[in-house]
């Protein structure tokens, strides 16, 4: 500040001086308490050197208060009448730019906040935009898109999540192994592409015939299908396989070829247990393959139960 009162002392008389000089320290105070109060003080406390810095800042602030108010009080007691009739209009001077500067202020901290919810909602944006991305990835993988019913894939890979589930409750998992009947002699009499219409029926009538959101049908392998049926004991299971031999029957698709009936038909073996940790996803699969043997042997158009010690009802 002290080159400040010699330029003005130079150009201007001791009053007008004092007036100047106490002006430019007001606006340095202000600027100090603005920069290091508002902000710099955060970030330069976050150096290694910040006790440093903050004591050496505190030196500085007393100065330009102390001369403030020594300008000031050489001002106010001076005896002119000048300095007593321009101070009045000096403080609503002061008074416009604080409040000119503070609403300067504002406005930069609501155009900032603004920005940051731009840039907030663009980023949710992209991360819904992957995240439907990821699931539409998901769904080729795992679905059957002929079909619309979950792929051999899907079917490995959560069955065995399904079990680890299981196995800690210690809940009942129910396997239906299902197989349509003399389906190559359908398209052979029908063709291929009858046969794809056929089976996106059965597959629609299937996962209809399922009224919980845990239990799916899976594709196992050409005509095969799976149904995975948690927390389902024997009891359960049976129901469920009469209620879609029911079904497929009320379908009524003509299958000349067919031996035991004049529409389409299909065989089930089921299996029924408590998860053990020494069993796998394949035991319950192969079980239910088992039963589901023993049906088409035993006539097709029906469903046979193996529980996982081999017991047929």
């Amino acid at each position: 500040m002290l080159w400040v009162e010699i330029i003005t002392r130079a150009l201007f008389d001791n009053r007008l001086a004092d007036l100047i000089s106490y002006i430019a320290a007001v606006f340095l105070c202000y600027y100090l308490l603005k920069r290091y109060v508002a902000g710099s003080f955060r970030s330069l406390l976050e150096k290694s050197n910040k006790s440093c810095v903050f004591l050496g800042t505190i030196p500085l602030f007393y100065y330009m208060f102390d001369y403030v108010t020594t300008v000031y009080t050489n001002i106010l007691y001076s005896g002119t009448k000048w300095a007593v009739e321009f101070m009045p209009s000096v403080i609503s001077v002061f008074y416009f730019i604080f409040i000119t500067l503070y609403y300067s202020e504002m406005q930069k901290q609501a155009s900032l906040q603004r920005e940051r919810d731009i840039l907030d909602m663009q980023f949710k944006q992209q991360k819904y935009e992957t995240e439907i991305e990821r699931l539409e990835l998901l769904v080729k993988v795992h679905y059957d898109s002929q079909l619309g019913i979950y792929n051999r894939r899907y079917l490995d890979e959560n069955l065995e999540h399904v079990m680890m589930l299981l196995s800690r409750s210690g809940g009942n998992l129910s396997i239906l192994f299902m197989d349509v009947d003399f389906f190559k002699k359908y398209n052979d009499t029908y063709g291929h592409k009858k046969g794809d219409e056929c089976l996106k029926t059965i597959c629609k009538t299937l996962s209809d015939s399922l009224p919980r959101e845990e239990d799916y049908v899976a594709r196992f392998g050409g005509e095969e299908f799976i149904a995975v049926l948690p927390n389902t004991d024997e009891n359960g299971a049976k129901l469920m396989a009469e209620k879609i031999l029911n079904n497929i029957r009320a379908l009524k698709i003509p299958h000349e070829k067919n031996e035991v009936a004049e529409y389409v038909t299909i065989s089930i073996g089921i299996t029924t247990g408590k998860i053990l940790y020494s069993q796998n996803a394949g035991d319950y699969i192969e079980q239910a393959d088992k039963a589901m043997y023993i049906s088409k042997q035993s006539g097709r158009n029906r469903y046979t139960y193996l529980d996982m010690e081999c017991k047929e009802y």
